[in-house]
């Protein structure tokens, strides 16, 4: 598959391994061919009818992540989080070799995480509200998760949209928001 192949009605193969973080930190993050199974069920069942609903082009903001590259977008934020709350052991990454019980912990963590599985995409639409997207997507998609991503109070094109997709019969069509704030500092 070529980079400029079609992998959908309205998406191609790079724009789910596309990202300027991977680019400026030198991280390949080219999405194997298993990955991009996935990535194209999600562009099939999500982006092309929000494409074709909005009538506006659709560019990813966050796809596919390899390991290196979720590590340098979770790791401080959604890692530490995440073991916080179920009380797992959290690590810098200076001591992530030297703690087997974190390493442990990041594992599962990134088990879990849909980026990496080219499940998962991040969007926004120019000149459409990030509520008014989340909404629409709510009311006449599937899904797996759907998130609404630090939206500030009285700025509905704050934040972003989170969408996942696990297939027809593993979809959970869970919906919430992550209000914006940091409470990980």
């Amino acid at each position: 598959m070529s980079s400029t192949d079609k992998i959908s009605n309205w998406f191609r193969e790079y724009e789910v391994s596309r990202s300027a973080i991977a680019e400026r930190l030198g991280i390949n993050n080219r999405a194997p061919t298993w990955v991009m199974e996935n990535a194209v069920e999600l562009a099939t069942h999500g982006l092309d009818p929000i494409r074709e609903h909005f009538g506006i082009p659709v560019s990813p903001q966050s796809w596919f992540r390899c390991e290196e590259l979720e590590k340098v977008l979770t790791w401080e934020k959604g890692f530490r989080f995440w073991c916080a709350q179920r009380t797992l052991p959290w690590i810098t990454r200076q001591h992530l070799y030297k703690n087997m019980g974190a390493q442990t912990s990041w594992d599962r963590y990134f088990e879990r995480k849909s980026h990496p599985k080219g499940m998962a995409v991040d969007i926004e639409i120019a000149g459409i509200s990030n509520d008014v997207l989340f909404d629409w997507i709510k009311e006449h998609l599937e899904f797996d998760q759907l998130i609404r991503e630090f939206p500030q109070p009285s700025d509905p094109t704050s934040g972003w949209v989170h969408m996942s997709w696990a297939g027809v019969q593993c979809n959970r069509n869970v919906y919430f928001s992550i209000p914006y704030y940091d409470k990980y500092a």
